[in-house]
């Protein structure tokens, strides 16, 4: 009779994942959804800054719709998110009274100022909610993947396919990417201060390998492999980056404009040379099957041998993702850049694979097909987030609706970015801290009852509770700072 540990191990373990486009469904339309939808409310609600109901009414409209839609509301998102864009549309023009945190518009600036000026706060909003997003999108599926009111397309695959979880560590490397200051442009860190977040990084990584192993906790080996984790993989990047960002600093004259693009170039040398040497010189078997073909993990790479390798194409992401960045915190084009960086990836993508020129997508080796797919995703949603933002501009302003004419009831308008929510900017600036606290809850209900055998009434009060507390524990450190 199987352990109850085997019986998790059981439950997370070979499956075959969704398709792309309920992935992109449940988190690159419903995530912008929900940010659109709680703007279009506060144009109908008279709510107060800084109180509970604030927090109340955000948690609601940006929290526990990811929750729904990733549990017990999964098999309907295409017609709910139908209807809730309906809704969302006709109260948003029903016009109302807004309360912004945004700062009023000096008449001494220009009007191209103030279009760069908006246009700079709509894709630092466009982060910020992206960041908050991947972040809430996390918390739910670390711990809803362990009941059975989660959907098992939406887990892991075991090799090659698409499930909902495994767009999180991509989105993860993604978002963490696009404010990072290779992106900015700014000066690199010090080598002692870069060091020191690889050991804390490292010692994360460390603790978590440690609680995972004393608590018995069900252990998923093809994720990542036997000792290695997501902290792992984020300290090998950063050691990636210590020995690459010194080769992008920016110089003068043709130099300059090499040195600008040599982010995307470090993407495509990386990602393309991982994946010849995954289909071309046996990694994918040996990622498989290990050394001798029989999958045993007899020494430490081997026994890693997921986790170490995958790294090489988090890097490729990361790379082409500082590159977006970089072209979002550069060029006016805003929306051309998104669009370029969504679409593009994905046009390759279709193309190489109907040529049969690359393998099917695969999270496990975090191949080539993975990150254009990881980088079109990413690129998508963050487009989707700008398009709210800017529509929001577009048709209200200080909390008035904007006429045809270019002015509101109480004169000319003076088009201001609204700020993201409240909770959004909290879960954004905590993200280290949101993620940690979400992996200790989740061990602690795993250690409290058995989730496998809950009834989904009781899985969706505990996860509603468990996010709740995630949220607050956010909200209320931001408020501290």
């Amino acid at each position: 009779m199987a352990t109850y540990k085997e019986a998790q191990e059981a439950f997370v373990s070979n499956l075959n994942g969704t398709t792309t486009m309920e992935i992109f469904l449940v988190s690159a339309v419903l995530q912008p959804l929900c940010n659109f939808a709680y703007f279009a409310l506060l144009t109908k609600l008279a709510v107060s800054r800084n109180n509970w109901l604030e927090y109340l009414l955000q948690y609601l409209v940006l929290a526990v719709p990811v929750l729904l839609f990733f549990t017990c509301l999964a098999n309907h998102s295409s017609s709910l998110g139908a209807v809730a864009v309906i809704a969302a549309t006709a109260v948003f023009f029903a016009g109302g009274r807004l309360r912004t945190s945004a700062p009023a518009a000096t008449g001494g600036n220009s009007k191209h100022d103030a279009s760069s000026a908006t246009t700079a706060n709509n894709v630092a909003s466009s982060i910020t909610s992206l960041r908050a997003f991947v972040n809430i999108a996390t918390a739910v599926a670390i711990l809803g993947v362990d009941f059975t009111a989660f959907p098992r397309r939406f887990a892991k695959v075991e090799t090659f396919g698409t499930g909902l979880m495994d767009v999180g560590v991509g989105m993860y490397v993604f978002s963490m990417a696009l404010v990072s200051r290779q992106a900015r442009q700014q000066p690199g860190e010090s080598l002692l201060r870069g060091w020191k977040t690889l050991a804390a990084l490292v010692v994360l990584g460390a603790g978590r390998l440690v609680t995972t192993k004393t608590a018995a906790y069900q252990e998923h080996t093809s994720e990542y492999g036997v000792h290695w984790n997501f902290f792992f993989t984020l300290a090998m990047l950063k050691i990636f980056m210590l020995l690459t960002s010194p080769v992008w600093t920016i110089g003068q004259g043709k130099a300059a404009s090499v040195s600008f693009w040599s982010p995307l170039l470090t993407a495509a040398v990386v990602g393309v040379a991982y994946q010849v040497l995954l289909e071309g010189f046996g990694l994918t078997e040996f990622i498989q099957h290990s050394w001798l073909g029989d999958g045993a993990r007899t020494d430490l790479i081997s026994a890693n041998r997921e986790g170490i390798l995958s790294s090489l194409g988090y890097f490729s992401l990361y790379c082409a993702a500082v590159q977006l960045g970089r072209c979002l915190w550069t060029f006016p084009g805003k929306a051309k850049c998104l669009a370029a960086f969504s679409i593009l990836p994905m046009l390759s993508l279709t193309a190489l694979q109907w040529l049969g020129a690359v393998q099917p997508i695969s999270r496990r080796m975090a191949n080539l097909p993975f990150v254009l797919w990881q980088l079109h995703h990413g690129s998508a949603v963050l487009w989707g987030f700008y398009i709210v933002y800017c529509a929001f501009l577009a048709t209200h302003v200080d909390g008035q609706p904007v006429s045809s004419s270019g002015s509101t009831r109480r004169g000319k308008a003076h088009r201001l970015s609204p700020s993201p929510p409240l909770l959004l900017a909290a879960i954004s600036q905590n993200q280290l801290v949101f993620f940690l606290a979400a992996n200790l809850a989740t061990g602690a209900v795993n250690m409290s009852m058995r989730t496998i055998y809950a009834p989904v009434s009781v899985s969706m009060c505990v996860l509603a509770l468990y996010m709740a507390g995630l949220c607050s524990l956010a909200v209320a450190m931001y408020r501290k700072r």
